[in-house]
């Protein structure tokens, strides 16, 4: 079996914080910067462009974390966009993953 994905990168900075942070890593009660970037991947039924790279991306930028996060996690922010994709593109599979600054991120992915 074949499964054929489009995979769209966008990035956005923001802020947020953890209000319940171990003593360990205390810092991130404070609020605090990154650059959050984001990987969405969405199965497409066919090879011929089903779903336009540059349409999509520009969804997507639309509904990017931005600003203050407040209190969301990473995990958060993938799954309010996971949301937002159902919305948008129906019952699929996705996978989003949101990162902060490129380095650590969580990633939730949807089989319906």
């Amino acid at each position: 079996m074949i499964n054929t994905w489009i995979v769209i990168r966008a990035r956005s900075e923001g802020t947020h914080y953890w209000i319940d942070a171990p003593i360990e890593v205390l810092f991130l009660r404070n609020e605090h910067r990154h650059e959050f970037h984001t990987t969405v991947q969405i199965e497409v039924g066919h090879d011929d462009r089903e779903l336009e790279f540059f349409m999509v991306k520009r969804w997507l930028d639309q509904h990017l974390p931005k600003g203050s996060m407040a209190w969301q996690s990473c995990e958060m922010m993938a799954q309010r966009i996971l949301i937002r994709l159902i919305e948008k593109y129906g019952e699929r599979k996705y996978k989003i993953e949101v990162s902060e600054d490129g380095e650590n991120s969580a990633l939730v992915e949807y089989t319906p």
